[in-house]
């Protein structure tokens, strides 16, 4: 029955049956109710109850009121509605019992909010719907018409969370682009507070959106009206502020603008958008998806002076009005860049104390223990945050932070839609741009949209960083847009917009031909103009269009122009326009006159000239040049003599105030020429970089140092260690030729130092082992050994030793590797991480030999070091061999969990390349044991993590992975695709074995396509890369393919040949997990050239493998060649089994794909259709049914019964055939507890019943039990 339903808000209604109830008779009566409700957590006494609602009374009479009062709501709810049972009276409590089928809505309301307060549901568009559904039950305050005091408090509660909700529903409405919505809930808002003015903004906000200008006007004139009249006010400055800007930008193409018509000539914030309306709305169209949940990146490209910035300073307006929160990353200008500093820009200033401890609930600590060392906000706002766990070496730690600011973005979007804005990218550091391109690589579904402004001239003269912007170009959902140079219409708007009257005549044809159209230049042009007085017609009124066109001074560069500006400056301003050109940052007064070496007095003056002047802005609450080409020319045209003068004085005064981190003092004092300060700074700002992990900024900082420090007499121990540092930071980098020059220099400069020199071996005998040289690499090695065990420095050796198995195991000679692995074993420290890592690369050598008790038995000594120094990172990698030795000793079963553990652990840590290689592995194990459906994600996923590693190797063999199991399946158009794409990864970086394994991927989806020269081609292709001995496992793929190509054209004998001699090979090799696939072939050669027995022996115990189902399908077709038919149903059962077992987890659409397109699943399903049992299901009377009587339904039995089996056939026609259907069916039946009748039983055979009764007479005759309903002999 349906429960009671009651309203609270807007008064007191009660509900049931979809019927109102009649109203309970006396008003305290309704008013006690409602207390009930409301406190129906509570069971409040009668003495409380009586004197809260009739508190004038003598106690005996409030109780008989109380009573009277509770007859009356008892006698409405259980007379009106038979809702008896919701008052529970007792001689001293009483309370409203809610019962679950009870609705209420202020319960319904005050969950919705409570449960969008608490985040747990990550859908906006769900957050949001729950929200207006809740708000919709808000029809009137709670118990409207009541004025009981207890009302008074939960009025007010209840109105806060509707202000709440309120405020939430806007701001997602935003987020959603529905600023109609947005707009309706606004004005409800500015309803219930109609003092609070931030809600009559925001409906004047999204009137001006809307296109109703006039609307917003008149919300302002609402909003001065009610401040007015309720407290005697004006609206605040804020406010009013508005009102303006939206009654100058009523005539504007986009919305909203804000300029002005008063002249802007000498203004620091330089030049207004003119033009830029379809850029404009090309960046407002990106908004609308990344409000939509499709996020994107918008690159913006434009010579100096172009309005890059101001454009996006527009776009960032645009973006703020709809909901957006903008995150702008800068770079500084002080000549140097802080590691990460674009990104760190960015978040610094987006970082607030909710955002801080949002984040920490949201994200995994790994991530925001990555950023802490670099974002002081993180540490001040989430000080319970632990260091990060370390890593194993410096690109394991720069992977992390990589992905670190990835997942901290991407979670701030999630928050509120984010537009982040790069601007000046081509000044940007390097660590910031190859951060960028793992958060730009997938967009899609992220509501975070990416605004990059750079000049491209200035990029391409930098290699590394333009290939990095080409990148960003080449990824999903971009969008570029050039700046072009303005029109002339359009410079006669900028020329109206700087100075009135001023954009008439012919002048204005001949300032845009002289400038090109660019805003800057125009700008400093007319600055120009107006400072050297050319004309009087210069000074207004009179505006500009009576100039002389001859006498108009424009230059052939924006550059002469300011710098002939600079030089017209009087003395002390030139002077500090020269200072602030040196420092970058900019400077406060104190600073500026000890720097330019005058008096405070003067430089007060000098700036003040250049505010006038338009060349100083103080928007950072410093003075600072107000453009960074202004600050480029001032620069590049002081004379070179002065420059070091003005640096060293700002680096002195930088160091005394402790304000100067390492990285700008040791730029200040080498631009000022003091080699050994600067040296020493340098490299406390590589040291700072490299713990940062920005290894881009410690390369520079490290090479920065090493060109100092041989200015003055530094001690070669110091520079050694210089040159070490760089040396490990190029490592991590990847630049093989800059450690290799590194390691020359120290080699020369070393003499002298055996320690020295033995640890430079030990490098450089590394450094060519990851080059492939492994001939020199051993020499170098055993040379370092030696010189180590000279210096009887045992730790030294180990490390040699240790460097000797590891380049044996990578040229697969694992007897040899475990020699010298026994050596470094014996020399490691016990208990120290070195112990630990020689055991684990002892228990990979053991693997590859089989030899895996003793493997087992060296990773459990790794693991329990690894533990006791709490070392998760070697535990993470402990758990990954672990996976793949149980893989490989057949404990199967445990595979899984332990690479699971593996995966979870590295995800914990921030491992990224072990999060990637643990799901590959995943992906292979699913993938060998015939569960190739579920090898899908984790490939995919591994494929992701390479990909946002940038690790190309690693990209590179996920790519192929996932290419070979897509043929598997059987979307060969996938497996092409991603084929070529990792082909063309593996050669460029050479490696003949990848582009192997990719051309054997080819030549089977040209195989399978029926082209027969295209495989070919393919296998040649492969072949041709595969004669080494390591690239053996890929040529006996390929000879696997190259088996299937003679038999697909009936070359039977060269098929044959072509299995065997593979099969051969491959148990040679000791690839015995290669055995399976090479069987394939092999069979089916067997069966086609009619060898039964042998095609038997070839599939025998494959179980629980990726080719299980082709191997047991010829298996199948072997035992039909031998006539054991009852055997080769069997089978194909289990190889249908099998096959669908690889494709579980596929939609419906791609098994049947599958089914179709991959001809070994083609085959077994033709086969096992023609198979199945012909099946009838028949209602037959229960066995214990009476007979004499008709049947009753209800003892009726549904039993299928297997009408023809294909087994059948054996027997031949006729009788015999029938008697063997009929004693299956009998037993089919008896099994289901039913008993069929003689016509059941002819109906089912389609024979009469006569038939039916010389069969059944025949087999009881023959000593068989036939028991039939109504025939029981």
């Amino acid at each position: 029955m349906e429960g009671l339903r009651i309203r609270l808000f807007g008064g007191l209604t009660l509900e049931a049956g979809g019927q109102a109830l009649p109203p309970i008779a006396s008003r305290t009566a309704r008013s006690l109710l409602a207390y009930l409700i409301a406190h129906r957590r509570t069971a409040p006494t009668r003495d409380l109850l009586a004197g809260l609602f009739w508190p004038d009374m003598v106690e005996a009479q409030a109780r008989r009121r109380l009573s009277h009062a509770l007859w009356q709501i008892q006698s409405v709810l259980s007379e009106a509605a038979n809702l008896g049972g919701y008052i529970e009276a007792t001689p001293t409590t009483i309370r409203f019992n809610e019962t679950p089928e009870t609705w209420i809505d202020v319960v319904e309301f005050e969950t919705a909010v409570a449960l969008v307060k608490t985040d747990d549901i990550p859908d906006r568009s769900e957050t949001l719907d729950l929200l207006v559904d809740a708000v919709r039950l808000y029809t009137g305050d709670l118990l409207a018409g009541f004025y009981d005091e207890w009302i008074g408090l939960e009025q007010e509660r209840l109105r806060q969370s509707l202000f709440v909700a309120l405020k939430q529903i806007v701001r997602l409405s935003k987020s959603w682009g529905d600023f109609d919505q947005a707009l309706l809930y606004a004005r409800r808002l500015a309803l219930l507070e109609p003092l609070h003015e931030e809600a009559h903004r925001e409906v004047m906000r999204l009137c001006y959106l809307l296109g109703r200008p006039n609307e917003a006007l008149a919300q302002y004139e609402r909003c001065a009206s009610i401040l007015s009249s309720e407290i005697g006010a004006a609206p605040a400055a804020e406010t009013t502020a508005l009102r303006e800007e939206i009654a100058l930008g009523r005539q504007a193409p986009i919305i909203p603008l804000s300029e002005g018509s008063r002249s802007r000539l000498f203004e620091a914030d330089g030049t207004p958008l003119v033009g830029r309306t379809a850029e404009r709305q090309e960046i407002i169209a990106r908004m609308e998806e990344a409000l939509a949940g499709q996020g994107g990146i918008v690159l913006l490209e434009g010579e100096p002076g172009a309005g890059k910035t101001r454009l996006l300073t527009e776009s960032a307006e645009d973006a703020n009005w709809r909901g957006l929160s903008v995150l702008w990353g800068g770079t500084g200008s002080s000549g140097v860049a802080r590691p990460f500093e674009g990104l760190r820009h960015a978040l610094e200033n987006g970082l607030t104390e909710l955002r801080v401890r949002q984040l920490v609930e949201r994200m995994d600590t790994v991530w925001l223990q990555a950023l802490a060392p670099l974002l002081p906000t993180v540490e001040r706002w989430a000080p319970d945050l632990e260091p990060g766990v370390a890593l194993r070496d410096g690109g394991e730690e720069r992977d992390r932070i990589r992905e670190a600011f990835h997942r901290t973005f991407v979670a701030l979007a999630e928050l509120t839609p984010t537009m982040l804005v790069l601007d000046d990218l081509h000044r940007v550091d390097e660590d910031t741009l190859w951060a960028l391109d793992a958060l730009a690589a997938d967009l899609s579904g992220t509501p975070l949209l990416i605004c990059i402004a750079y000049r491209r001239l200035e990029l391409e003269a930098r290699p590394e960083q333009w290939q990095a912007v080409r990148s960003l170009d080449r990824s999903g959902r971009h969008t570029r847009i050039a700046l072009d140079p303005l029109t002339q219409p359009e410079t006669r708007e900028l020329v109206r917009r700087l100075m009135p009257e001023g954009s008439t005549g012919p002048i204005v044809g001949r300032l845009h031909d002289a400038t090109g159209g660019n805003p800057l230049f125009i700008l400093e042009t007319l600055r120009a103009i107006h400072e050297r007085q050319v004309s009087e017609a210069l000074k207004p009124p009179t505006g500009i269009q009576h100039l002389d066109l001859e006498a108009l001074p424009v230059s052939g560069t924006v550059f002469e122009i300011i710098s002939a500006r600079i030089e017209g400056l009087p003395g002390e301003p030139r002077q500090a326009a020269r200072a602030l050109s040196a420092s970058g940052a900019g400077m406060d007064i104190d600073a500026l006159a000890e720097v330019c070496g005058m008096p405070r007095t003067q430089v007060l003056d000098a700036v003040d000239y250049l505010i006038q002047a338009g060349m100083v802005s103080t928007s950072t609450g410093r003075y600072a040049l107000s453009h960074d080409q202004l600050a480029s020319v001032a620069y590049e045209s002081m004379p070179a003599a002065e420059r070091p003068e003005l640096h060293r004085r700002l680096a002195w005064r930088l160091e005394a105030d402790g304000v100067g981190d390492a990285a700008i003092l040791g730029h200040h004092f080498r631009r000022g020429e003091v080699p050994d300060q600067a040296a020493r700074f340098l490299e406390q700002a590589g040291q700072e970089a490299r713990r940062l992990n920005a290894f881009a900024a410690a390369r520079d900082r490290y090479a920065e140092a090493l060109i100092e420090a041989p200015k003055v007499p530094w001690a070669a121990a110091d520079l050694a260690r210089l040159q070490l540092a760089l040396e490990q930071i190029l490592e991590v980098m990847g630049d093989r030729d800059g450690q290799a020059r590194l390691l020359d220099e120290l080699e020369s400069n070393a003499a002298g130092n055996p320690a020295l020199v033995a640890e430079i071996t030990q490098r450089r005998a590394w450094l060519l082992a990851a080059t492939a040289h492994f001939e020199e690499a051993e020499r170098l090695a055993l040379q370092a050994l030696d010189l180590h065990a000279r210096l009887a420095d045992t730790n030294g050796q180990a490390g040699d030793l240790q460097a000797l198995g590891t380049m044996a195991f990578w040229t697969a000679r694992n007897l040899e590797s475990i020699e010298w692995l026994d050596q470094a074993l014996e020399l490691a420290p016990p208990g120290s991480v070195l112990e630990a890592n020689v055991h684990h690369s002892f228990c990979d050598a053991l693997h590859h030999l089989h030899r895996f008790t003793e493997a087992q038995a060296h990773l459990d000594a790794a693991t329990a070091i690894y533990e006791r120094l709490q070392d998760r990172r070697g535990l993470a990698g402990a758990l990954s061999s672990q996976g793949a030795l149980y893989g490989q000793s057949g404990r199967k079963a445990l595979v899984e969990p332990a690479l699971l553990r593996a995966s979870q652990l590295s995800e914990e840590i921030g491992y990224r390349y072990g999060v990637a290689i643990n799901a590959f592995n995943l992906g292979h194990h699913y993938t060998i044991t015939g569960q190739g459906a579920k090898a899908l994600g984790p490939c995919r996923k591994s494929r992701t993590v390479f990909g946002a590693m940038s690790n190309r190797r690693g990209l590179a063999m996920a790519t192929a992975n996932l290419a070979s199991l897509h043929h598997a399946l059987g979307n060969d158009e996938a497996a092409e695709r991603l084929a070529l794409e990792a082909l063309g990864m593996y050669t460029e970086l050479g490696h003949d074995l990848g582009q192997a394994v990719c051309h054997g991927t080819l030549a089977e989806v040209a195989r399978r396509a029926g082209n027969r020269e295209a495989a070919q081609a393919a296998l040649d292709a492969g072949l041709a890369r595969t004669d080494r001995a390591a690239a053996r496992p890929a040529r006996l793929q390929l000879l696997r393919t190259k088996a299937h190509l003679h038999l697909d054209a009936e070359d039977l004998t060269d098929g044959l040949r072509t299995a065997e001699e593979a099969t051969a090979e491959c148990v040679e090799a000791g690839a015995g997990w290669l055995l399976p696939d090479l069987a394939v072939p092999l069979a089916r050669a067997l069966v086609l050239t009619g060898q039964a027995e042998r095609a038997l022996e070839a599939t025998d115990s494959y179980q629980g493998v990726a080719q299980e189902a082709a191997l047991l399908y010829w298996r199948c077709e072997a035992l039909r060649l031998m006539g054991d038919e009852e055997r080769a149903y069997a089978v194909l059962e289990t190889a249908h089994e099998a096959m669908f077992r690889q494709l579980d987890g596929l939609s419906a659409e791609d098994i049947s794909n599958s089914l179709r397109n991959v001809p070994i699943h083609r085959d077994i399903d033709a086969a096992w259709q023609d198979a199945r049992p012909t099946r009838l299901t028949v209602q037959l009377a229960s066995a214990s049914a009476p007979t004499g009587r008709a049947v009753h339904p209800s003892e009726l039995i549904e039993v299928s019964w297997t009408i023809h089996h294909p087994l059948d056939e054996r027997v031949g026609t006729g009788p015999a055939l029938r008697e063997v259907q009929l004693m299956r069916l009998m037993s089919e039946a008896d099994a289901a507890g039913a008993a069929p009748t003689i016509v059941d039983l002819a109906n089912a055979l389609d024979v009469s019943t006569a038939t039916v009764r010389r069969d059944i007479e025949r087999l009881r005759s023959a000593g068989r039990t036939i028991k039939t309903r109504g025939q029981r002999g």
